[in-house]
């Protein structure tokens, strides 16, 4: 663990003290009380050759890096920092912010007081390097560590000292303790930039051939300051280590604003996804919510999983585009007294997607708890986190970009769409590019076919993965690269229409939230979030029982002698459905029910209701479900045909509760105390914005229902005679039957019994 650690610290040297200059050289140019803040991601994967097993292990850490510059005449001092740490490795990992064992306190005092590089300022030579550790011992084997993996040259300040800023203009670090030359070259410049690339030239004899190194670094061309960078290199693994073998670090170095997260498994495996054709000129543009309904919620989900710390946020009844720009601020930390604990933390950005477990749309927040052993002690202490989140205005809308066979642009408020032709004059590749405050959704209308691609850095070495090649195009880009592939069959259309997102840099409106952990206790007074429960479940729906209309409704069988009706929750509240013959089996009748193994009432237990109601042809004990040689008479009786009729109740705005008054009518009490709760979801629907129909729960005051089969519509009810719905009502409906009665019959004859003695002589 100390090697990774080391290994992580030895590439901060390097990137952090990349050089730039003011004018037409490059050079590091640090000012007396500078301060900077990186958000720094390393993946680390060793490979040992031990006798004939090849082993390996992967580690990740994650650090918020402080680099502060202290000006000392003729030279500065650049100290580094870790403010927040995260490492994970298979079998167990180490934080900054959980108190760690005896063996790393230690480590955990090295890397908590970080190092300080000393810089002569005259010529931006190396003076020194000193970690900051009082503990001697574990200086050297750090400084041990360091000499190897890294020159002297390669991690010292300074490093492109008078470098000319043109493109091509390129230094090399002579290679030292079996390492590769280095070549830095200016790949692009402008005026507040400069991209440099880094690559090894193998051109020393005693060079590994096994050792390459290849990355980019986008720096401030007035300070010096890097602004990102990315890194990969694959190096023998020291010879103090004892074995024989390589190791790979994959380091990513981003602004401590930047909002996009790092995840190189997901670079290495996106795949990206088929576009949904629009069929019509212009799409209908996302419509927004107000920021009053996109934070009705004061409460939060606090979420510790895998040493993170995620604020979760429903958006009750929205969907991921129908919500604004969310940021969070005055973050702050309390225990079960109420009292404030000191940690400080940092947010590391906000981002929409559908709710995991839930039916709205969502705001996630990874936040860092800053500091080592002080934070690491108030955080056992933690009872919730309370935060203001902020509700930016924002904007949608349609961006005509025109298709023509030599390509086309469109900017707007800095985000861009560049339309590039291809070999086939129906296809074009289009680029979405961010602007600062603003950027465009990746759907596109008019076309007969799309897919969304990441696509990756294509002058990047052969020897990286697809991964590391996608993480150099974020380096270089500055975002996530979206490119989409679009198809035309036969007729190229004039333009297409993208949906372009802007939104204000301050927020309109602001709320204060409390995140708790659900999986610990929180105070009684603190009510769980309200979110979306849809009634009906896709996911449980069965492909082999489908339902039907009343005009194709038919009985059907499997492979097996059985017989089975699949009724809608609709047809299943009015129509009745019996076998009319009298047919009997030893003496039982048969008629339909429920097969044994389905459930088509379970909504105690999962809040939601069946799409399908499966009945089957059985004896009246259940004993018998298939039968040979009979022919049944089924009789399907409907009250008429099912239609949903709106109710004229006054719904008071942004409501989670109908009066159940106002449904029953007078006397709703006697009534609601005999309906089954099953019966009454199959006549009374609640519908969202959506038109999605929602789920009731129970009254957190009631005691928890138990069986849907004895519930009834009364526990559901609160004492002010309140319906509580899982979801914000926009109309509630009713079922009718209209016209007159409806009854279908069919017959079915069932094959006779094999004839076993007859098979037996054929056989023989």
């Amino acid at each position: 663990m100390r090697f990774a650690i080391t290994a992580t610290l030895t590439v901060l040297m390097f990137a952090g003290c990349s050089p730039d200059g003011p004018g037409s050289k490059l050079t590091f140019h640090p000012v007396d009380g500078d301060e900077r803040r990186y958000q720094v991601y390393t993946d680390m994967t060793v490979d040992v050759q031990r006798g004939t097993r090849q082993l390996s292990e992967s580690m990740s850490i994650k650090m918020l890096m402080h680099y502060g510059v202290e000006d000392q005449s003729s030279t500065y001092k650049l100290n580094v920092s870790p403010e927040y740490m995260r490492l994970n490795f298979k079998h167990g990992g180490m934080s900054s912010f959980e108190q760690g064992d005896y063996g790393e306190k230690e480590l955990r005092t090295a890397l908590k007081e970080g190092y300080t590089v000393t810089v002569d300022k005259e010529n931006n030579q190396l003076v020194d390097v000193t970690l900051n550790t009082s503990s001697q011992k574990l200086k050297a084997e750090l400084k041990a560590t360091l000499d190897h993996l890294l020159n002297d040259q390669l991690s010292r300040p300074g490093l492109m000292h008078q470098l000319a800023v043109k493109k091509g203009a390129s230094q090399i670090i002579k290679g030292q303790n079996g390492l590769p030359d280095i070549r830095m070259t200016v790949k692009d410049f402008d005026s507040e930039l400069v991209t440099l690339a880094i690559a090894d030239t193998n051109q020393d004899e005693t060079a590994d051939p096994h050792t390459r190194i290849f990355g980019y670094a986008v720096i401030e061309r007035q300070t010096g300051w890097l602004v990102r960078q990315a890194v990969v290199m694959h190096v023998p693994l020291p010879p103090e280590l004892r074995d024989k073998g390589t190791f790979r670090i994959v380091s990513a170095i981003y602004p401590e604003s930047w909002r996009f997260n790092h995840d190189l498994q997901f670079l290495e495996n996106a795949e990206g996804y088929e576009l949904i054709t629009q069929e019509k000129t212009d799409p209908p543009v996302p419509s927004l919510s107000s920021s009053t309904q996109a934070m009705l919620n004061t409460q939060g989900v606090l979420d510790t999983y895998d040493q993170r710390f995620l604020l979760h946020y429903a958006h009750l009844g929205l969907s991921p585009y129908m919500v604004g720009e969310i940021s969070a601020s005055n973050l702050a930390a309390y225990d079960e007294n109420n009292q404030a604990l000191a940690i400080p933390f940092k947010a590391a950005g906000a981002f929409q997607h559908p709710g995991l477990d839930h039916d709205d749309a969502e705001t996630s927040l990874e936040i860092l708890p800053l500091g080592w052993d002080k934070t690491a002690q108030a955080l056992e202490k933690l009872q919730y986190i309370e935060a203001t989140l902020n509700y930016h205005a924002t904007e949608h809308i349609q961006v005509t970009v025109p298709i023509k066979p030599e390509g086309s642009q469109v900017e707007v408020e800095g985000a861009k769409v560049i339309v590039q032709p291809t070999d086939n004059p129906y296809e074009f590749l289009i680029q979405l590019i961010p602007g600062e405050t603003g950027y465009f959704f990746p759907d596109v209308t008019q076309i007969d076919k799309g897919e969304l691609r990441y696509p990756h850095d294509q002058t990047a070495a052969d020897w990286l993965s697809l991964g590391e090649k996608r993480l150099l195009a974020i380096v270089l880009q500055g975002h996530l690269p979206q490119e989409l592939k679009v198809k035309f069959l036969d007729t190229l259309p004039d333009a297409v229409a993208l949906t372009y997102r802007n939104y204000a840099p301050e927020p309109i409106e602001s709320t204060t939230v409390r995140f708790y952990d659900l999986n610990q206790a929180r105070p009684e007074n603190a009510a769980a979030p309200i979110t979306t429960q849809l009634l009906f479940d896709s996911f449980q729906q069965n492909d082999e029982f489908k339902t039907a209309t009343l005009e194709n409704l038919a009985p059907f069988s499997t492979d097996a002698p059985d017989l089975y009706v699949t009724l809608t929750p609709e047809q299943a509240e009015l129509c009745t459905l019996q076998e009319t013959s009298g047919l009997t089996e030893k003496g039982t009748p048969l008629h339909f029910a429920p097969p044994p193994t389905a459930d088509n009432t379970n909504y105690g237990a999962t809040q939601r209701m069946p799409q399908q109601y499966v009945y089957q042809l059985q004896t009246s004990d259940q004993a018998r479900l298939y039968f040979y040689g009979l022919k049944a008479h089924i009789a399907l009786t409907c009250q008429g045909t099912p239609v949903w009729q709106p109710l004229p109740i006054n719904l008071p705005e942004l409501s989670v509760q109908v009066s159940a008054a106002a449904l029953l009518g007078e006397g709703w009490e006697e009534h609601a105390r005999t309906l089954p709760i099953k019966r009454f979801l199959r006549q009374y629907r609640f519908l969202d914005q959506q038109d999605r129909v929602l789920a009731i729960t129970a009254p957190r005051s009631q005691p928890a229902v138990g069986s849907p089969l004895g519930d009834k519509l009364f526990d559901y009810v609160d004492e002010s005679g309140h319906i509580q719905i899982m979801g914000l009502v926009n109309r509630v409906e009713k079922l009718e039957a209209t016209g007159t009665p409806i009854t279908k019959t069919w017959q079915h004859q069932f094959e006779p019994l094999p004839d076993f003695k007859a098979l037996e002589e054929a056989i023989q």
